[in-house]
């Protein structure tokens, strides 16, 4: 019988199986690096063209990756991934004609392509046109997957409508109909809108049904320092680095870092924490309460911080307290649990407003304080402006914070986040206590406001804008930052130990 030998696969093809291999592990510095180090007769073949695209998208670098999408679509490229990728590159760039007319071509050539039916769905619904968004979902193919789409499409759209009632019903048929968990934005602050009971029951049924989804839901209100469980890695990595395990803490999301800037940033954050010997007064142990307090500094200088919906500075208090420790500032930590943007006050001190800025006053005046800083994160910044000027605060951060939070300027800026939310605070509260405006003008300058942001999230840069003809407001807008938390930046920049310094 005559041996046949297998024949060796090309050298092109060993290139482009190696390049397929990169990707898929997630090495985009070698795949870079391949690509970069091709022969020059394979540049402008097809595979290579798209395989180049992916890499480029992939790193963030869109504007690169429409190039090598337009040059692979002249080699030939037809393929239904080629669509998907060049639809999500268009996406990134903000090209929403050229998105749209991508994900037409794709059903076009490819009836009934689930991508681009659901992203299509998306977007209408994005832009409220909802009876086109329905029928786009409703050509989805009859499966699991595809139900749990609609049913998380019903979901966002009673949210859309501030229809408490509707977002119970649908997510009591989620539970009844849908074996897999549909994307459910927000999930824990729209369970926080529904009655106490209905929210119990719905807790407890989501929990049991998907396990997943229990620390999810739970309140982020546990101390870091503990050995109880965290919730992900980036938790488990603030453990450690508070711990004082820095290169632990940096090695357990360096698998991460690469594609992920939110990972990345918080694992340089962790390289600025000062360490525990150098601190000039204790740390504070998060017990969860609504007002916790630091012992007492002996800097003559007091923090004052504002956390947000998620009971966080966006990052967790004992953190922030490490850089005020070790300044020997004394700290208030206060959260929300009015979830009224602190304009009813502060329960835990008062049962209104007035009561809640005689209570923090009285508060200040135990620490001795001299000099007083503010800090709001999200939401929190909003308080920590009106708090902060009635306070007679020095200065103010506020990390991406909403200005105004009427109806009429939520909608002319698109700001739709937290819908209801914002939609309560717009029921149970006078234009006037939703709007910074007035207030930052009248205090004159004599409070500093330095508002934080990510130069590419256009909301909160529309957010900042509007303070900024008031005197003593400035702007700092972060290269590159392209989501809403902007806290860990202003750390890693050295801004914010450069604010607490006396």
């Amino acid at each position: 019988m005559q041996h046949i030998e297998e024949e060796s696969p090309s050298p092109f093809l060993t290139y482009v199986q190696e390049l397929i291999r990169l990707i898929k592990e997630g090495d985009l510095e070698r795949a870079t690096f391949l690509l970069n180090d091709i022969p020059t007769e394979w540049r402008d073949r097809r595979q290579v063209l798209v395989l180049a695209a992916r890499v480029q998208s992939r790193n963030g670098d869109y504007a690169k990756a429409l190039i090598s999408i337009k040059a692979a679509r002249q080699a030939g490229a037809r393929g239904a991934g080629f669509f998907q990728l060049q639809a999500r590159v268009y996406k990134n760039l903000g090209d929403d004609a050229a998105y749209v007319e991508t994900l037409n071509t794709l059903i076009e050539n490819f009836p009934g392509n689930t991508f681009a039916l659901s992203q299509l769905s998306l977007h209408y619904f994005a832009l409220s046109q909802i009876a086109e968004a329905y029928t786009c979902a409703a050509a989805l193919p009859d499966t699991e997957e595809w139900q749990a789409f609609r049913l998380s499409l019903e979901y966002r759209h009673a949210i859309e409508r501030d229809d408490l009632a509707g977002v119970s019903l649908v997510l009591h048929r989620i539970l009844s109909e849908s074996r897999l968990c549909p994307a459910l934005p927000d999930l824990t602050n729209v369970l926080k809108e529904l009655p106490d009971a209905d929210r119990k029951d719905l807790y407890e049924r989501i929990s049991k049904k998907w396990p997943d989804m229990e620390r999810t839901l739970k309140v982020r209100r546990v101390s870091v320092v503990t050995d109880q469980p965290q919730h992900n890695d980036i938790e488990q990595a603030m453990t450690l680095a508070l711990g004082g395990k820095i290169l632990e803490a940096q090695e357990l999301l360096s698998g991460q870092s690469a594609n992920n800037g939110r990972v990345s940033e918080f694992s340089k954050m962790f390289g600025c924490l000062p360490p525990e010997d150098t601190l000039r007064r204790p740390s504070i142990v998060d017990d969860g309460g609504d007002v916790v307090l630091s012992p007492k500094g002996d800097s003559g200088t007091t923090l004052l911080v504002f956390t947000g919906l998620g009971d966080m500075a966006m990052v967790q208090i004992e953190l922030v307290d490490r850089f005020c420790a070790v300044e020997g500032h004394s700290a208030i930590y206060l959260r929300d649990a009015s979830r009224s943007a602190y304009i009813a006050g502060i329960p835990a001190l008062s049962g209104d407003f007035k009561g809640s800025i005689a209570a923090l006053s009285a508060l200040l005046e135990q620490y001795e304080t001299q000099r007083l800083l503010c800090l709001g994160a999200s939401i929190g910044g909003f308080a920590a402006i009106r708090y902060g000027i009635l306070l007679k605060a020095e200065k103010v951060i506020g990390a991406s914070s909403p200005t105004n939070i009427t109806s009429d300027f939520l909608a002319s800026i698109g700001d739709s986040r937290g819908r209801l939310v914002a939609r309560r605070l717009q029921r149970s509260f006078t234009a006037d206590e939703l709007d910074l405006g007035p207030e930052v003008a009248l205090a004159n300058g004599r409070c500093k406001i330095d508002l934080w942001f990510g130069e590419d999230y256009p909301i909160d840069a529309n957010h900042a804008s509007y303070l900024s003809g008031c005197a003593g407001v400035n702007q700092f807008p972060i290269p590159g930052l392209d989501r809403h938390v902007s806290f860990p930046s202003i750390i890693t920049s050295g801004e914010f130990q450069e604010f607490l310094k006396l």
